[in-house]
């Protein structure tokens, strides 16, 4: 979404990793108020002990930070 706002604008010529660091920096600052539901692990455990398939879908800004979160909330394990 960044990459095509900034095509909008005239900047086409962007590194990708010039785009990442911004993306990286953008929700660092955020980060420390992203938390796990009380209850979230204790439903996915339930869910996945009775034979439940689960997978997973965000909000997050791209598949990095979506499997960022979910090792810091160690719960790659449901998934």
């Amino acid at each position: 979404i960044l990459q095509d706002l900034l095509v909008e604008q005239g900047q086409t010529d962007l590194p990708e990793n010039l785009l990442r660091q911004a993306l990286d920096e953008f929700y660092r600052i955020t980060e420390q108020n992203w938390h796990l539901d009380a209850e979230a692990e204790e439903t996915l455990a339930t869910l996945q002990n009775s034979g439940a398939r689960l997978g997973l879908v965000s909000n997050a800004g791209d598949d990095k930070d979506v499997r960022q979160l979910v090792e810091k909330f160690g719960i790659g394990k449901y998934f």
